[in-house]
């Protein structure tokens, strides 16, 4: 479900302000800006605001995007709390530039769907390849002894 368009910019401060109480998330967040750290948030913030152009991702990967979205869910959080806020409406400018649907909350829809969705497909998909990693290392039983290193599968 999308939220209305006039909600956004709360919906996504409280989004914003989740995940940055999440360690885990965080770091899965710090090691996706490793994988294309010279990406430049500027250009893609203009690049979504051009709705005169076709908007391409300016990463090569998955991981790429991550760090992007992530940085642009914090723009938009921090105008809604005020923070560096310059009177503008971020979910507006970018929501609206992004498509070229009339209706505002055909415009976030479509937004959420192809440009903030890319990062909760990327969290979701290494939580859960996190999770199995500690399931098959919760069924091994790790033993460091006076002979050596052992791994027996535990029953």
């Amino acid at each position: 479900m999308i939220v209305p368009w006039g909600t956004a910019s709360r919906e996504v401060y409280l989004v914003v302000d989740w995940i940055d109480r999440q360690p885990a998330l965080r770091a899965l967040l710090a090691e996706a800006e490793r994988a294309e750290p010279d990406l430049d948030f500027d250009a893609f913030q203009t690049s979504l605001s051009n709705r005169y152009g076709t908007f391409s991702w300016p990463s090569r990967t998955e991981e790429g995007r991550a760090p992007l979205v992530w940085k642009l869910m914090r723009h938009i959080a921090e105008a809604d709390t005020g923070e560096g806020n310059t009177g503008e409406d971020p979910v507006r400018r970018f929501a609206s530039g992004y498509s070229r649907a009339r209706n505002l909350q055909d415009c976030w829809r479509e937004f959420t769907e192809d440009i903030l969705q890319p990062l909760f497909d990327f969290l979701s998909e290494r939580v859960g390849a996190e999770s199995s990693v500690l399931r098959v290392l919760g069924v091994l039983s790790w033993d460091v002894g006076d002979s050596g290193f052992g791994v027996s599968v535990l029953k």
